[in-house]
């Protein structure tokens, strides 16, 4: 990746000429504060505990200690889908402090005796930071920066003053841009549940993203004492480092002054001018999806939103769009009393349609606009729930309801409720069970038209399948076919959609064919049907084998499920230049089978 940093001229003054608005740090002696270098990794198992001894050090000395998570070695490389720390640098740094395990660190990457190396272990760092703190230092470092974020352009000015006189000829001034509240996977991370998120992920905290100088810094002539250094360094930040945004919002910037590549003599974190900012810089979190009872594919969740301290307006009106297999759909949110900066609320969604009953899909959620000014999303990756819709389609009104249950039957208790909330059958709580047995429980019932909801409960929140018996819920049509059934795994309570009607195909979609023209729509037992291209630009060509199976029927479907159009008899090809750009589904109907196929018209 390309980038590009220009470093400004360095200016010597004399202490009588500096002015008290142009020098920002500090001409007062100081004891040493102290840069943790902690060398980590996303496969490391102990690394997490090496996180949580970092943060408390920087805890119990605020404003004096600071942390940079260095990733490197074998243990950061990614594996598909995992998120990316490394850095352009890591491995070089890790290298040189001489790391023999991971994970380890430096202390102002000063070699401690009788150890030959920079490198500690991790029930070193804390006596070893106090110790550090203790020794003296020749010159203080103080660092002002500039993000502007319409351009990306970074400008850090680093000023050092001398207190004393060094007795060597250089010092050597770096600047580091790190990268809170990254999401994504690491091992070991219950040694460090205050970074694990409410999804099970884990928030990566002071990441080692680039150095604007170099990754041995900027070397800079000592001058007498009682003398001040500055130097600018000025960077456009890329989007993106490896598969990680570059998110300005949670990057910070840390200078430090080095002898050589070690023997850090002072750090400093940078204070940040933002220039250029959005009105609104927001995050949506810990998605929950809701009870939702209706007869249908539909779905809600609850989200927290976070309006950041940097945005200058209060969130009043916010826009969300969920996106599933089905489609996007947007959600417009109006809070009673606006979001101010720094402040989260829980907000409801309406309703997103999935493609499918019965099986798990997920649904991303993305900020679509806020108010009616500028904004940022804050989030590093898309936000993503999983979501499940229970819903049964009976084509007789004669159904038998099978419950087989746990070990802890009097935590039990169900209700079956007709369309108008009426009471149409009920059971529990049962008799408790000895270890090793099971009991099932049989219900038949016949139900009347209209949606109905079933809500089974457990009083100690652990479903009836949760290590202590194989408990289930089966529903069965008056010959025995199995119309729906859960798998008793739920915490206080699971809803199940009921419905007398007839039962519409699920989507059938073909394996991926990327750089084909051809798609088969039908599973790989039975491949009587092809259209081609895929994607199209004009036509969709439909191939049958007659002899096998002839279509009666085409649709063509919004990804919403709104039909589009409908021909019937037998169609070998249609016209698709009717059609907006984008993705439709195809349906087509046979003597024996409907087929559907996801399509994309260019």
């Amino acid at each position: 990746m390309k980038t590009t940093w220009i470093a400004g001229l360095m200016v010597l003054w004399g202490l009588g000429t500096v002015n008290a608005q142009t020098r920002f740090v500090s001409d007062t002696a100081q004891t040493r504060r102290v840069l943790l270098e902690e060398y980590t990794a996303i496969h490391c198992g102990n690394c997490p505990d090496g996180h949580r001894i970092a943060a408390k050090i920087v805890a119990d000395h605020p404003q004096q200690a600071f942390l940079m998570n260095v990733h490197g070695t074998a243990l950061a490389d990614p594996a598909t889908g995992q998120t990316d720390l490394r850095s352009a640098y890591g491995d070089m740094l890790i290298g040189h402090a001489g790391v023999s395990a991971i994970p380890m660190g430096s202390i102002n990457r000063h070699i401690f005796p009788p150890g030959t190396e920079t490198a500690l272990r991790r029930d070193f760092w804390e006596e070893r930071v106090r110790e550090a703190l203790s020794f003296p230092s020749y010159v203080n470092i103080a660092a002002k920066a500039r993000l502007d974020w319409k351009s990306r352009e970074l400008s850090v000015t680093v000023q050092l003053y001398y207190t004393g006189t060094p007795a060597v000829a250089s010092n050597f001034i770096h600047v580091a841009v790190l990268q809170d509240s990254i999401i994504g996977f690491q091992n070991g991370t219950g040694a460090n549940p205050a970074q694990v998120t409410p999804d099970g992920q884990y928030m990566h905290m002071h990441a080692f993203r680039d150095f604007l100088t170099g990754p041995w810094g900027e070397e800079v002539s000592v001058p007498a004492g009682g003398k001040l250094v500055e130097k600018t360094f000025v960077k456009i930040l890329p989007e993106k480092i490896g598969n990680v945004r570059l998110n300005l919002h949670d990057l910070h910037f840390i200078a430090f002054v080095s002898e050589s590549k070690d023997e850090i003599m002072n750090v400093c974190r940078a204070e940040v001018e933002n220039l250029n900012l959005p009105d609104c810089i927001a995050a949506l979190s810990e998605p929950v999806q809701l009870v939702h009872a209706t007869c249908d594919k539909n779905v809600r969740f609850s989200l927290k939103v976070t309006n950041s301290l940097l945005s200058s307006a209060p969130i009043s009106r916010l826009t969300v769009a969920a996106t599933s297999l089905a489609g996007t759909t947007e959600h417009v949110y109006e809070p009673s009393v606006p979001v101010e900066p720094g402040k989260s609320i829980r907000f409801e969604t309406g309703t997103t349609s999935l493609l499918h009953k019965n099986k798990e899909e997920r649904v991303d959620f993305r900020i679509v606009a806020i108010n009616e000014g500028t904004f940022v999303e804050r989030n590093t990756e898309t936000l993503t729930a999983k979501a499940f819709k229970h819903y049964g389609i009976t084509e007789t009104p004669e159904i038998t309801i099978r419950l087989q249950q746990d070990r802890f039957g009097q935590d039990i208790t169900w209700t079956l409720k007709d369309q108008s909330d009426e009471t149409v059958a009920e059971g529990g709580p049962y008799q408790d069970l000895p270890a090793g047995q099971v009991r099932e429980h049989e219900y038949p019932l016949t139900i009347a038209d209209g949606c109905h909801t079933f809500a089974i409960y457990d009083k100690n929140r652990d479903g009836i399948n949760s290590g202590a018996g194989e408990g289930f819920i089966r529903f069965s049509e008056k010959e025995g076919r199995v119309f729906v059934q859960h798998d008793g795994m739920y915490k206080d309570s699971a809803v199940i959609m009921l419905q007398i009607g007839i039962e519409e195909p699920e989507p059938v979609f073909p394996p991926d064919t990327s750089g084909s023209d051809t798609l088969s729509v039908v599973p790989a037992q039975a491949r009587t049907i092809r259209i081609h291209p895929n994607p199209c630009t004009e036509r969709i060509v439909i191939e049958a084998d007659k002899s096998q199976e002839r279509p009666t029927a085409i649709r063509i479907l919004y990804p919403d499920g709104r039909e589009a159009l409908r021909v019937t008899g037998q169609v070998e090809d249609i016209d698709m230049r009717r059609f907006p750009s984008g993705f439709y589904i195809l349906e087509i109907r046979t003597d024996k089978h409907t087929w559907r196929a996801k399509i994309m018209k260019r």
